[in-house]
């Protein structure tokens, strides 16, 4: 009897431990959960495949590993994995090559660093004969050609790869030589660009690490050309999106202006911008030169204003002295507010009156008209004065490449003055440090020039009441370490001090696939229980969160499963 009570015992650990230990973790909990008649409970259990898992340890992103040094790929494992597979990719999603086909699962193999070079390494190890048991490393890493050294072990200092976020202007003519601005990281002295990795851009400017300046020669043919960036020791990436070169006709580019130029105006008030333009049309420009009203052509303007305009669809009269190709023009622009309170907004380009409309982009402007709101009357000659206190704001965010994310911040205003979403001053939420610059994570809902987030939500915040700002914001495509500053801005009148700042220090990681984890026993989804898949589904996480009643079913259904295989086994000895 004793032997069999033994053999018993171990034919149900073997069967049954997973719902053993089910039974007293979920036990635990349940006792625990009845002490109290309100006690809400939220678990999260960890599945792990039966059949292992695998974690690759080194390279695991950052590592510069130079061509035809021996480096040691790493590893750890969970369960039985008895060999592995290892393999290479040198390109974002590109393929994988082979390194070796099945090796021991040691934890470590010896590999000889081939060619060619790349900044977009990963290693992949999986086990041998089971797709699912795998692991890739979690960043990239660099390949580097034998002349810049270092390895793991240390070595000749290499410096990063650099890569381009953006690239101004995108469009450029080949008749004159053209200044782009592109912006990036790791900008050190000692880059250098090309145009499809073959053709040098001239006279380079480091303005910063991230920020420099190359000229585009003339007599580039007309086409689609790439941007490529390389450090000293010739790693390089491309920019994903191309200029283009081409032969001017009748073109003009405006030169430093936002796609949408806003005025916040009150009635018959009047505001002001200078625009500038470069002529890159074979005609040369004299006073036939006009802004006229587009979208439709010579539609009279809402936004006239009498003194300056010679009429109603001809906004600017040029007077000065004719330009020729490659030249630039100033031209002041005056509009007046209707009388009625409203958005307006219109559409000009540039025309050579009795020659042609030039080739260029529509430039809108709208203008916002609201009755003034006046500050309280104050006694004893108080001062007016804009000023606010930081309150709170939403968590630092994590954030896949491309994606959106939402954020909010709350200031208290502790000035004389209220503030106002709309209006001649309205109070919005800038980017500073420095202030005015172009955010990496501007979104298509911010305001102006890729630097003013939002207005405060609030129609008006009066001194003492808090005004909260809310605003979304798009991940760059490049995964890393970021932080980004914001303040609040009286338009057109003055910043607030440093006490009107919040930050974000946000991280931008890549997207990963979900690893796949075996079903549950019998292929079925425990009711109430998000996460566990039938068989063919995935889902590494199980969530529960329910009452008590919820955690004494799932502990009843374990105890019910134990009493059926014990009977099982009990009717095969009688």
């Amino acid at each position: 009897m004793i032997k069999q009570t033994q053999k018993f015992l171990i034919r149900l650990l073997e069967q049954e431990l997973f719902t053993v230990l089910a039974i007293l973790i979920v036990g635990s909990f349940g006792l625990w959960t009845r002490a109290s008649d309100t006690a809400t409970v939220t678990m999260n259990l960890t599945v792990l495949n039966p059949g292992g898992t695998i974690t690759v340890l080194t390279p695991n992103g950052g590592e510069n590993w130079t061509v035809g040094s021996s480096q040691n790929i790493t590893w750890e494992t969970t369960g039985t994995v008895t060999d592995v597979k290892i393999e290479l990719q040198r390109s974002t999603g590109g393929s994988w090559e082979t390194i070796i086909a099945s090796t021991t699962n040691d934890g470590s193999y010896p590999w000889e660093v081939t060619e060619p070079t790349t900044v977009q390494a990963l290693i992949k190890i999986t086990e041998v004969g089971d797709n699912t048991v795998t692991d890739t490393s979690g960043a990239v890493f660099s390949i580097v050609s034998s002349g810049g050294g270092g390895g793991a072990g240390g070595g000749t200092y290499i410096p990063p790869a650099p890569a381009i976020d953006n690239i101004t202007p995108s469009i450029v003519v080949n008749r004159v030589p053209v200044i782009l601005d592109i912006t990036g990281i790791n900008f050190e002295i000692g880059v250098y660009f090309r145009l499809n990795g073959t053709i040098n851009l001239q006279n380079p400017v480091w303005i910063s690490p991230y920020r420099a300046q190359v000229t585009v020669p003339t007599g580039i043919s007309v086409g689609t050309w790439y941007i490529w960036v390389y450090n000293p020791d010739g790693q390089h990436t491309v920019w994903g999106q191309p200029i283009q070169i081409v032969v001017p006709q009748y073109d003009a580019i405006a030169q430093d202006l936002p796609e949408t130029i806003r005025f916040y105006l009150h009635p018959s008030e009047t505001g002001q911008i200078t625009l500038k333009f470069t002529n890159y049309s074979n005609q040369s420009w004299d006073a036939r030169l006009k802004f006229g009203t587009v979208e439709p052509v010579d539609h009279n303007s809402l936004l006239y204003h009498a003194p300056t305009w010679s009429a109603r669809n001809r906004a600017v009269n040029y007077r000065v002295t004719a330009v020729g190709y490659g030249g630039t023009v100033e031209l002041p622009l005056t509009v007046q507010a209707p009388l009625q309170s409203g958005t307006y907004t219109d559409k000009f380009k540039l025309v050579l009156d009795g020659v042609a409309w030039l080739n260029m982009v529509p430039i809108t402007v709208e203008v916002i008209v609201s009755p003034e709101i006046k500050a309280p009357p104050t006694t004893g000659g108080e001062e007016l004065f804009y000023d606010a206190k930081f309150i709170a704001k939403s968590p630092n965010p994590r954030i896949v490449t491309g994606d959106e994310a939402e954020l909010w911040v709350e200031f208290k205003n502790t000035g004389t003055i209220p503030w106002q979403s709309t209006g001649l001053n309205p109070v919005r939420l800038g980017t500073t440090h420095t202030r005015d610059r172009v955010s990496r994570f501007t979104h298509s809902t911010w305001i102006i020039n890729n630097n003013r987030a939002t207005s405060v939500g609030n129609a008006v915040v009066k001194p003492g009441e808090i005004g909260r700002f809310e605003f979304k914001i798009k991940a760059p495509t490049r995964t890393g370490y970021y932080r980004e500053w914001f303040g609040l801005v009286a338009e057109f009148k003055q910043w607030f001090g440093a006490s009107a700042e919040a930050r974000w220090d946000i991280s931008v990681i890549r997207r990963t696939a979900n690893r796949v984890v075996a079903p549950s026993t019998g292929g079925t989804t425990t009711p109430g229980v998000t996460g566990l898949t039938s068989a063919g589904g995935s889902a590494p996480v199980v969530s529960v969160s329910d009452t008590s009643d919820l955690l004494w079913q799932i502990l009843s259904g374990a105890v019910g499963r134990v009493m059926d295989s014990i009977g099982g086994l009990l009717r095969s000895w009688f």
